[in-house]
């Protein structure tokens, strides 16, 4: 799951999107700030990892060898 922030979202509101879908069986989320340069990364059963000034974000276990670059979105 990709969670992409823009101007009119507020960020509270974006993070417990973000752990409704893990709740609900997601197995990874990435909430992209490209207003503050952020990523926060989503797996069930762990705390959330912020990165700032996120560079490549990969897709773990699963998916396999993607990679995705965050400064495409800044």
């Amino acid at each position: 799951m990709i969670e992409l922030r823009s101007l009119s979202d507020r960020l509270p509101d974006l993070k417990e999107k973000m752990e409704e879908y893990i709740a609900n069986g997601a197995r990874l989320g990435w909430l992209l700030d490209s207003i503050d340069n952020f990523a926060i990364i989503y797996r069930p059963g762990q705390l959330q990892e912020r990165i700032d000034k996120a560079t490549i974000l990969a897709g773990d276990s699963v998916l396999p060898g993607f990679n995705f670059d965050f400064r495409e979105v800044l």
